[in-house]
């Protein structure tokens, strides 16, 4: 029985050229392979599930708002231009949490609670985010200009032009005899430097 085994495997050898060791060696491993390859993409799929890597993502061209205006609005100063209205926030965190976060939960302010005259301000921005961040620092300022308000009347350079319809808000009331106007001249408000720099007003 064993001699016709032999047989069997020396005839096998001759015309194949090759082993039965070896083709099961093949086999098993492409099996690992491709086992291997499974695995690789099982634990690829884990980890974009379950993200706790810290990360770091930017959120841009978040507005500056104002905020303590009253007290400068209480002494007649307004704000006429900032050296720069927007920043680029970046949050450090993990994968999962960053993905929670909107860009409209990050706010930006400066306060002008402080502010009581007219001249130029170097302001430090300050940053609100989501609970979980740390709140990112800036060292940069921004530079805000304040002036007085003022009043100017402009005469309107022509023959009384008559507006004979009008489109107003449903909060407004005016009454109009004949639903006419003529407009004469007209009063700007703005802060003093502003203010200077209108020449003439025309209306259309």
């Amino acid at each position: 029985m064993k001699n016709r085994e032999e047989e069997q495997y020396q005839k096998h050898v001759e015309t194949s050229s090759g082993d039965y060791t070896v083709k099961k060696s093949r086999v098993a491993n492409t099996v690992i392979k491709i086992v291997t390859f499974l695995a690789a993409i099982l634990i690829w799929l884990y980890f974009v599930q379950n993200n706790d890597a810290t990360q770091e993502k930017v959120y841009d061209l978040i507005p500056i708002e104002l905020q303590g205006t009253q007290s400068m609005s209480n002494n007649g100063l307004a704000v006429y231009s900032m050296s720069f209205d927007t920043i680029n926030v970046t949050l450090t965190g993990s994968g999962n949490a960053l993905k929670s976060v909107d860009r409209s939960d990050i706010s930006a302010y400066i306060d002008m609670s402080d502010v009581m005259e007219p001249g130029e301000y170097d302001l430090t921005v300050k940053v609100k985010v989501p609970s979980g961040f740390a709140p990112p620092t800036y060292s940069d300022t921004v530079t805000v200009r304040v002036d007085k308000l003022a009043v100017k009347t402009f005469t309107v350079d022509s023959s009384n032009i008559n507006v004979s319809s009008w489109s107003l808000e449903e909060f407004c009331v005016m009454d109009l005899e004949n639903s006419s106007v003529n407009i004469n001249y007209v009063t700007v408000r703005a802060p003093t430097s502003v203010l200077s720099l209108i020449n003439d007003v025309r209306i259309s």
